[in-house]
């Protein structure tokens, strides 16, 4: 099992350390080899910029190039550590998850062998268009070199800058980076557009979900900036920004109605502003993306979807609890539950009960490519007209259909999102 950390590609690491909580240790026990990877983040990661287009003939996605001259090392190496080079399963969260998307869509990690067997993805399926080439110069890119100060020779100046200039000219451009395709880039096409062709091996078959409350961690962070969404115009204008990509897509987008619904799902609410917003980034951002994927390609191969629902989960800092943001069941907190690292922060037994049958789901998978071995819930695969959804609450996972009634697409309004951003 190889893990990918997130981090939003601009932060984190693969290390065990209190915040990056990745000890394989519980993992391990499941009679499966482990292996964590770094990457490259941030403009040194994912720069992409057209003079270094034109000496190399792509840029940007040196962080997913990492990953994948990692995979290859465990290809020619992990025998060495009674390892199966031939039974290897990619998992990450977030931007981690993100990248392992971003590597079932580039046609190298399957030719001339196959990098990887079976892949796992947690909470990233968001921004499944990512950016063309030409994109990411205008979003990413000619920012950060207008930051940097750097004329005539970029790619000289560049690299003569220290990682202390290079780290302050990249906090200057308003928006994280992302992968990028392109012809003759590592990822040719976006994995929209690769998923939504059958592009992947049939033979791969993944494991693919996301939490009730994503949401709620990234309004937490703008708070911790200063931003507490007091407002219904700073509210209104997060939502409009971040829906800037799809009003570009269909300029008829109703963002005024959009704006309107989550606030009319609180109603009386004394967190208004940022439970709506919170709503909002959760269905937009990720779950609706998830469910997309999971129509994309569970009719080409064997697809197994699960819904995080435990909104009492262990945080991961007291600065978490706050009277002004119920967190519930947010972005990153059902990793603990995957690594087993949730007890030493005040986990209740069922709780545990619950890692303790997601650790053995995740392992089984990886080992065979179907998570189930008969002791739990049995977990059926994901097919348009039979839409299984694993609900994973402690202290036993529930079976449940998409459309249930409170059920996935009833908390995250899937119909209204196909309504609003069909063509």
């Amino acid at each position: 099992m190889v893990w990918i950390h997130g981090g939003a590609f601009i932060s984190g690491s693969s290390g065990t350390e209190a915040d990056h909580p990745y000890d394989p240790t519980h993992l391990v026990a499941k009679d499966v080899i482990v292996v964590t990877l770094n990457y490259r983040i941030g403009a040194l990661g994912f720069l992409p910029q057209a003079d270094l287009t034109a000496e190399a003939g792509q840029s940007g996605n040196y962080g997913l190039m990492d990953q994948h001259l990692a995979l290859q090392w465990i290809h020619d190496n992990i025998a060495n550590f009674n390892g199966d080079p031939d039974n290897v399963t990619l998992f990450g969260e977030s931007a981690g998850g993100h990248s392992v998307l971003s590597q079932l869509a580039a046609a190298s990690s399957f030719s001339p062998y196959y990098l990887f067997h079976k892949a796992i993805v947690e909470s990233g399926a968001y921004g499944p268009t990512q950016w063309s080439l030409a994109a990411g110069y205008t979003k990413y890119g000619n920012p950060f070199v207008t930051a940097t100060g750097c004329t005539g020779d970029i790619p000289a100046c560049l690299r003569g800058l220290t990682v202390a200039q290079i780290l302050d000219a990249q906090d200057q451009v308003a928006l994280w980076p992302s992968p990028v395709y392109g012809t003759g880039a590592f990822l040719e096409n976006s994995i929209a557009t690769v998923f939504g062709s059958d592009g992947i091996p049939a033979d791969v078959p993944v494991l693919l979900g996301c939490n009730k409350d994503e949401g709620q961690l990234f309004v937490l962070l703008d708070m911790a900036q200063g931003q507490f969404y007091t407002t219904e115009a700073a509210y209104n204008s997060a939502v409009a920004t971040a829906l800037a990509d799809a009003v570009a897509l269909k300029p008829s987008l109703d963002v005024t109605g959009i704006e309107a619904y989550y606030l009319n799902k609180y109603p009386g609410d004394s967190n208004l502003y940022r439970d709506a917003l919170s709503a909002f980034r959760t269905d937009y951002l990720f779950n609706y993306n998830t469910k997309v994927v999971w129509d994309q390609i569970s009719d080409r191969t064997a697809t197994y979807a699960y819904w995080f629902t435990d909104v009492d989960a262990p945080v991961l800092s007291s600065s978490w609890n706050t009277p002004f943001l119920n967190i519930g069941a947010t972005h990153s907190l059902e990793i603990q539950y995957v690594f087993g690292s949730l007890g030493e922060r005040g986990a209740t037994a069922d709780q545990i009960t619950l890692s303790n049958t997601m650790i053995t789901y995740w392992t089984q998978f990886a080992k065979t490519g179907d998570p189930n071995d008969g002791a739990a819930t049995d977990w059926q695969p994901y097919q348009v007209g039979d839409e299984f959804v694993l609900k994973l609450d402690k202290p036993t996972p529930t079976a449940t259909d998409v459309d249930d009634a409170d059920g996935f697409c009833d908390v995250h309004t899937c119909t209204n999102w196909a309504n609003w951003l069909a063509p």
